[in-house]
């Protein structure tokens, strides 16, 4: 499903295939899901409830994270992180002002601008605590400061807090105990800890990692939840499998907590196959365009 159009391919067993596409519906992008679906029934001349329940595999690609993150729609998001080190997503790395840029624009660096973080600075909660790069506990976690500052961003009216101490990687100790305290005492707030979803070397890489996360997950949990519903309504029974951006596929329930590998769900199918396409015609080197209504994406395969 992507912004404009919600396509649905249909595959059986004799390796027959038939595409079709219907408007995709933004309020709620599972409706658009369900209108192509319902277009290939009437295609194939059977009731979608029947098409629905002979399937045996729905995978799904889609460009809903990544037009929350494009469009800025995410969910309000609120950090926790070692005191100390809270400027670290701001800061960002040396090369984020011309990451992809062309020598001209090179040149001029200095008159570019950083992106809008994604969580504010007064959202952003430094807390005492501190493990070194064996993963010992040189400075316990503060949980009375914890605990106040967690209560202070959900007074901010945050949806999600994304959670990311120096060196957890190595040892997830102080991670965890912030992340059952949010789940015992918020349970409605999404949370997700940099150890659990990218447990990593650098610091910056994980907490964007856990921010984007938080960012989106509410969004892609409540998109998928809905459309998962729904077409168990109209009769599938087999898994509602997700693709990732790594080319392959999650089950649905799975996504809430790794929203962020699915920003590129959409345009990576389209790659997939430029690749086997590629195998198929002696291509070893291919440039893929997906042409979408909000966004446009290349994939290069070498």
């Amino acid at each position: 499903s992507g912004g404009t159009f919600t396509d649905c391919v249909v595959v059986d067993s004799q390796g027959r295939m038939a595409v079709y596409k219907a408007p995709s519906t933004p309020n709620d992008f599972s409706q658009g899901v369900l209108d192509s679906i319902g277009l290939a029934a009437t295609g194939l001349g059977i009731p979608t409830e029947q098409l629905l329940s002979e399937t045996r595999v729905f995978a799904h690609g889609t460009t809903v994270t990544t037009n929350a993150l494009l469009t800025r729609n995410g969910v309000k998001t609120g950090l926790i992180t070692t005191k100390g080190f809270e400027d670290t997503i701001l800061i960002g790395r040396v090369h984020q002002k011309v990451a992809g840029l062309s020598e001209r624009e090179i040149i001029h660096a200095v008159k570019l601008d950083k992106a809008d973080p994604i969580i504010p600075r007064p959202f952003i909660k430094g807390v005492t605590e501190r493990v070194d790069y064996q993963g010992r506990v040189l400075v316990p976690l503060d949980l009375e400061e914890t605990e106040r500052a967690v209560r202070e961003l959900i007074e901010e009216g945050v949806e999600a807090i994304a959670i990311c101490f120096l060196w957890s990687f190595m040892n997830p100790v102080h991670e965890g105990q912030v992340r059952d305290l949010v789940q015992r005492k918020y349970s409605r707030v999404f949370v997700t800890a940099s150890s659990d979803l990218a447990p990593r070397m650098g610091e910056y890489e994980r907490t964007a990692t856990a921010a984007l996360n938080c960012y989106l997950g509410p969004v892609a949990y409540r998109y998928l939840h809905s459309l998962a519903s729904k077409l168990r309504d109209k009769g599938l029974s087999c898994p509602l499998l997700v693709m990732q951006s790594s080319g392959g596929v999650l089950p649905a329930e799975e996504v809430r907590e790794k929203a962020v590998n699915t920003l590129a769900s959409g345009p990576v199918g389209g790659i997939t196959g430029a690749l086997f396409l590629g195998k198929a015609l002696g291509y070893d080197n291919i440039i893929c365009t997906d042409v979408g209504g909000t966004s446009f994406d290349v994939g290069l395969i070498v």
